[in-house]
């Protein structure tokens, strides 16, 4: 304020030609200016501070454990064109064939907040699941009582359709929820069962048990209301004739008792003559059983001697079939026969098909091979001098196949070995290093911006038609480091005009990724790619209106809300697996090794 006063007695001394509130105006601008240059940073101070540190290494631990400081932005403009998804499935995974895909379990653990419409919407399930389970008879209502902390495991198929669901019921229970393939309804039953029952059975033990429940309440559910009435009206005539026939009964008694007195007075001279008889009979029937025993000794003397007849018949038949078999396997001299231990070497020219034909593999045993090896290895990395070690049960067609190990001159040594609790395939480090088989949440590090969350039943603001946003959209700069969220095989990498610059990773199980709009691509197609490994940069490209990386999680191909689904938590990519299994699994990988002649 002195400065303001000595400004203004100078401008009165020298009678300056500025106003005196203009004067003023002056003085409080520049003092305002002054405050904010000596409390304000300098802008580059600023910026430097807010700068994000990436290891050099390319690798990064996943530094998000909840969604603590993740803020989020209703800016349509940071995300794609809201009219239509960026690219379409069949483009982005090709045509792929897992028909045969067994059907897996996949938990989704309930957090504060959740309600049972959020979880199949995480999951991306019809409502028309939901409702069908609802009408299930007896515990039908119970799927909305879930507390934080439950685990619900859903049966999926190939195409991600709910084949069973299983949920708590109390400590000592659970209620399953199964699906009737039959019906060409949407129905489902529900069966009470200790807890565990779906993971300490294995899969066929499941079928029986879930064949048998659901024929039992479908029998009884078929019967209509009038079905019941006649049911309960005939067994009310049934009590009432089986009470008239009771009184019939004791009056036929009292009748009977007389009788007997009479009759046991006439037995004691009856049986004096029965004495008689009876030994003239005994006389006769050890007579007639001695005929019958020679007769019969007869008999086997003559079926023993038919039976060596056809057995002679039988052998020269085997014989001339062995020897019709031999000469029809020497004619066909490209075929091998498959021994227990089949070893392929790789030629030039040769594919796994072709090779695995060769060496006498069926396709079923060739499609097993390739579906085991999913999301870690891919077979058109395989190359000429590569070898591949598959040892079956037994040398006959149809014997489960114990273990494949491939040596391949770009991957070196995969192996895939077989768990006989539930026949499913793994490798051996998965229960050795707790971190195999783990997702991360995020594939960016540093502070999260989401721009555009996860909605399949997203509706347009102008047109008011649905356009599902199948992922999660990240506001990023230009440029930021793009990481594998789990180990996994890069399945596509490439540019499409709405998507821009992509990439598509297969992890193991049904699970696989895919990131849009980069600005560069650091991964090659068939690169096998660990959690963590740096394999893009983010960019603009395709149909975007500003600088974000589009993310999406897909199991069996179909998108599920990544933000909220529950991944896979390390030493084992399913929940079914036990301790006891990895024990077990750990002795029987020494033995497919020695049997295999490998380390």
């Amino acid at each position: 304020m002195r400065d303001v006063s000595e400004n203004r007695s100078s401008s009165d001394e020298l009678r300056f030609p500025i106003p005196k509130n203009h004067v003023y105006a002056i003085c409080i601008l520049l003092t305002i200016s002054l405050v904010t240059a000596i409390f304000l940073p300098a802008p580059q101070k600023s910026s430097d501070s807010r700068a994000m540190q990436w290891s050099s290494t390319g690798r990064v631990p996943d530094i998000h454990q909840d969604f603590q400081g993740i803020t989020y932005s209703d800016d349509v403009n940071a995300t794609e064109s809201i009219d239509e998804d960026p690219i379409a499935d069949s483009e982005l995974f090709g045509s792929s064939d897992d028909s045969d895909d067994a059907p897996e379990w996949y938990l989704q653990v309930v957090v504060r907040g959740d309600n049972i419409n959020n979880i199949f919407l995480t999951l991306n399930q019809p409502y028309e699941i939901l409702k069908a389970i609802e009408n299930a008879p007896v515990y039908g209502s119970s799927i909305k009582k879930i507390i934080p902390g439950d685990k619900i495991y859903f049966l999926l198929d190939s195409k991600n359709q709910v084949l069973q669901l299983v949920k708590p019921l109390d400590r000592e229970n659970q209620v399953r929820y199964i699906r009737n393939r039959n019906s060409e309804q949407l129905q489902f039953i529900a069966v009470k069962e200790p807890v565990d029952t779906h993971i300490n059975l294995n899969n066929e033990e499941i079928e029986a048990l879930s064949a048998r429940e659901l024929a039992a309440q479908m029998a009884n559910a078929g019967k209509t209301e009038e079905e019941k009435a006649r049911e309960e009206k005939k067994k009310a005539e049934q009590a009432r004739q089986a009470e008239l026939a009771k009184q019939q009964e004791l009056a036929r008694k009292k009748e009977e008792q007389a009788k007997r007195e009479q009759a046991r007075r006439e037995e004691n001279s009856r049986r004096i003559q029965a004495q008689a008889a009876e030994k003239q009979k005994l006389r006769e029937e050890r007579e007639r059983q001695r005929l019958i025993a020679e007769r019969k000794a007869e008999e086997e003397r003559k079926r023993r001697e038919q039976a060596a007849l056809a057995k002679a018949k039988e052998e020269k038949e085997a014989r001339l079939r062995a020897e019709a078999e031999r000469l029809k396997k020497e004619q066909e001299p490209n075929i091998s026969v498959r021994k227990s231990l089949t070893i392929i070497s790789l030629q030039k020219g040769d594919t796994l098909k072709t090779a695995g034909v060769r060496a006498g593999l069926s396709g079923s045993e060739i499609k097993s091979i390739v579906s085991m090896f999913k999301g870690r290895f891919s077979m058109t990395n395989l190359q000429a001098g590569d070898e591949i070690r598959i040892l079956f049960s037994g040398n006959r067609q149809g014997d489960r196949i114990n273990a494949v190990s491939i040596q391949s001159r770009k991957q070196g040594r995969v192996n895939a070995f077989r768990l006989s609790s539930n026949n499913k395939y793994y490798d051996e480090k998965i229960f050795q290093n707790k971190s195999s088989g783990k997702f991360s949440r995020y594939p960016i590090a540093g502070q999260i911006r989401i721009t555009s969350q996860f909605n399949p039943h997203r509706r347009h603001p102008v047109t008011g038609k649905v356009r599902p946003h199948n992922g999660t959209d990240f506001g990023v700069p230009v440029g930021t480091p793009v990481y594998a969220p789990a180990d996994g095989v890069v399945e596509r990498c490439t540019y499409q005009s709405a998507a821009g610059y992509y990439i598509v990773i297969k992890h193991q199980g049904a699970y696989s990724t895919v990131y849009m709009h980069l600005s560069k691509i650091l991964v090659k197609p068939g690169q096998t790619v660990k959690a963590n490994q740096r394999i893009a940069l983010s960019g603009n490209t395709g149909r975007s209106t500003g600088p974000h990386l589009h993310y999406e999680l897909r199991i069996n191909n179909v998108p599920v809300n990544a933000m909220k689904v529950t991944l896979p938590s390390g030493g084992s990519a399913s929940p079914d697996v036990s301790s006891k299994d990895a024990k077990l699994f750990a002795i029987q990988v020494r033995n497919y090794k020695k049997q295999l002649g490998i380390k």
